[in-house]
Order: structure tokens, then sequence, then C-alpha cells
């Protein structure tokens, strides 16, 4: 498996401040909790030492609905942040492996993932993904989904594999397990509550196997 923590994508960031009209109060309330559950956090003994976890929510502009906010590039280690840990990403071609965005900090190098959503699920507002080793490995048992464990994070064929998902598995959980992305779990909702919800169910419900 791939060196975690790294962006895949072509890149075009304007570091400059988020726009005033951001409000980050649920991302960050939602974040925190992720990360006092150690599942959004930095472990030095895990992934070379880097951060892992990261999450966003939908913020429309006007020419491009499927904008949205996102924690920024190896900031999981931090109990809290402010704006300047956060991205906002403006634009995205898909098959193409790009993403503009502007913010303080770069985007997560997860950001594609949360495009693909966004983009083909008009209804979700907010995407977490956390790195959940119990229900990663459980994700079968509980009959999620999961993509190929050849297909690496952050990359054109990780976002053809989560599209097949949610074309073709409309009725499972909005929770899927990155089979290439070890503990990789993403879950995704109509706002960060239910999301968040989602994820805990499932996590409970593999803490108990």
């Amino acid at each position: 498996m791939s060196r975690e923590g790294v962006i895949k994508y072509q890149l075009d960031h304007q570091r400059q401040a988020l726009p005033d009209d951001i409000d980050l109060s649920d991302l960050e309330h939602w974040r925190r909790h992720f990360h006092q559950l150690g599942l959004i956090a930095r472990d030095p003994s895990r992934y070379e030492g880097l951060g892992y976890g990261n999450i966003s929510q939908r913020h429309p502009l006007p020419d491009n609905p499927n904008a949205f906010v996102i924690s920024g590039s190896q900031t999981a280690h931090l109990a809290a942040m402010d704006r300047e840990g956060y991205a906002l990403v403006t634009g995205f071609d898909i098959a193409h492996n790009r993403l503009s965005s502007l913010g303080p900090r770069p985007p997560s190098s997860e950001a594609l993932t949360h495009a693909t959503i966004y983009q083909h699920e008009p209804t979700a507002m907010a995407v977490i993904h956390v790195h959940d080793p119990g229900l990663w490995r459980a994700a079968v048992h509980l009959g999620l989904p999961v993509t190929p464990a050849g297909i690496e994070y952050g990359t054109v064929a990780m976002a053809e594999a989560i599209q097949r998902v949610l074309t073709e598995q409309k009725d499972a959980p909005c929770l899927l397990s990155m089979g290439g992305h070890e503990d990789g779990v993403i879950a995704w909702g109509k706002s960060l509550a239910e999301a968040a919800a989602t994820l805990t169910r499932y996590h409970r419900l593999a803490s108990e196997r």
C-alpha cells in the first residue's frame, strides 16, 4: 500500500484567507470529536508517523455547486484548529486528476475522493474520512461496500471505484471501506451530524464483534 498523506492529484492552490462567509463551527465540532476517538489523528507507530483522516462540508459557489471546505493537508495531529487549518476546494476535474483550491493551506490528500461524492450525490452535504482498523477489517461482515484492494487513495481509479459504489449500490449504507487504503473508511450524509451518526453506528458494531 502507498505512503500515507501524499497528495497525488494536480493542485492549483491560491494561498489566502478563507472567505468570511464560511462557517467552520460544525466542521470543527465533529473534527474534534473524531480526533478525541483517535480516528482522525497522528500516531508515530502507524503510517510512518504521518497524519490520517479528514472532514469536509459542501459550500456551494455561484459557479460550482459542488465546492466544499475540507481540513488541510497534514493537520490531523492538531486537537483543535482555526481558519488556518482549512481549505476551500473551488473546482475539480476528476477524470484529469485536477483540483483547484484556496485557503491558508492546501486541502487534504483525500480531497479528490470527497469531490467524487459531492459530484455524484447531490444530497450529500458532508463527508468524513477516518482510519478505523476494526471497522475496516469488519466491512464485508457488516455488509458495507469495499473498493478493490489494488486501488490507492487520492487517485482517479479510487474516484471511479467510489462512483461505481454510488451508482450500483444505492441501497447500501452511506459508508464504504477503502480496500486499498489501510484502515480507511469514508462516510457521507445530508449533514455532518448524519454522516457522523452513520460512522459511529458502524464503529460500534465493529467493536462489538
